[in-house]
């Protein structure tokens, strides 16, 4: 897949989050230039900002991983988050002049129930709207900052507990890939046909269970879900259809998909 790349000018948005650091190390030593931003060194809300920076760079590749990425946030910012990822992506896309513009969504953009997830299907169908427009619909990336696993660790380890227990849980069902599986995925999306691409991690998970195998289920404490928190996370739209493309990585058709 890098290969395929090989010589080609290449941007990268939210390029210092955790998939974007993943990422840029795998494309310098192939892409014939790499432009790494991030809000500090390009705003993809602002509309002059982006046109101007695609203009010099020139991008035949654009992975747009810039977003506002944290659910509850958007419950409480739901127009800033609709600036970020629905004005940002429609920002990158009205600048990129033919490149290959390849979007990372979420499964919270399926059926969504929160501000954020209605603001990354509004990415995705405006990128899938897009002629040259791929989207990386990523399910919870286990490594990246902030996710569960990352707060049980370092934010809720000895917190002040009730007798319940130290580790809050709540009782739901997630899917989950590595961050190595939401690379591979963004580079299949940037190097095949365009579509809707997604990396299928196995059957969902307990949330409970997990937490009860890494810290004893006497030490959890059942919370209750909060807003636009679902029991099941879905793995596609019902009217999806998920073919497998190649291996654990599936194309999603159907009207959901820009098929």
């Amino acid at each position: 897949m890098l290969k395929s790349l090989a010589g080609k000018r290449i941007l990268v948005t939210g390029a210092h989050g955790s998939i974007g650091e993943g990422l840029v190390p795998l494309l310098v030593p192939y892409a014939g230039w790499v432009e790494s931003t991030d809000i500090e060194s390009l705003d993809v809300r602002d509309t002059e900002s982006v046109s101007a920076a695609l203009a010099d760079v020139k991008p035949d590749v654009i992975f747009h991983l810039a977003g506002a990425k944290h659910a509850p946030i958007g419950e409480l910012e739901p127009l800033e988050t609709l600036f970020t990822n629905s004005l940002g992506t429609a920002n990158i896309i009205a600048a990129a002049g033919g490149a290959r513009v390849v979007t990372a969504s979420t499964c919270k953009a399926v059926n969504p129930e929160t501000a954020y997830g209605a603001s990354k299907l509004l990415a995705e169908r405006m990128t899938l709207n897009y002629e040259n427009g791929s989207v990386a619909r990523f399910h919870n990336v286990v490594e990246t900052q902030g996710n569960v696993f990352d707060l049980w660790e370092n934010d809720w380890a000895g917190s002040p507990t009730s007798h319940y227990g130290t580790y809050p849980v709540t009782d739901c069902w997630r899917y989950f890939i590595t961050k190595d599986e939401a690379l591979s995925l963004l580079l299949y999306a940037a190097v095949n046909p365009r579509g809707l691409y997604s990396f299928f991690g196995g059957q969902p998970q307990s949330m409970r269970s997990i937490a009860a195998r890494l810290y004893g289920a006497e030490n959890l404490r059942l919370i209750p879900r909060r807003r636009g928190d679902r029991e099941r996370e879905p793995f596609a739209h019902e009217e999806e259809t998920a073919v497998i493309f190649d291996g654990p990585i599936r194309k999603l058709t159907g009207p959901h998909a820009g098929a």
